[in-house]
């Protein structure tokens, strides 16, 4: 996979409007101040959104 296509997967999670209510429904249900959405490969993940109460540090692109 190319950096272009994990941009574009990046951008396609962030254009959802619904995706930051979904990560605090997550971490309101389960107890969790660190969620996020990832894109995974065999061989790399890639933070596409991410809810951070916990400090963790990892920004939308991160690996």
């Amino acid at each position: 996979m190319s950096a272009k296509d994990t941009q574009a997967d990046i951008a396609s999670i962030q254009s959802i409007s619904s995706v930051p209510t979904i990560l605090e429904a997550i971490a309101a249900l389960t107890g969790l101040r660190f969620v996020c959405i990832a894109r995974v490969t065999n061989n790399s993940w890639t933070t596409c959104a991410v809810l951070d109460k916990l400090g963790f540090g990892l920004k939308v692109g991160d690996d």
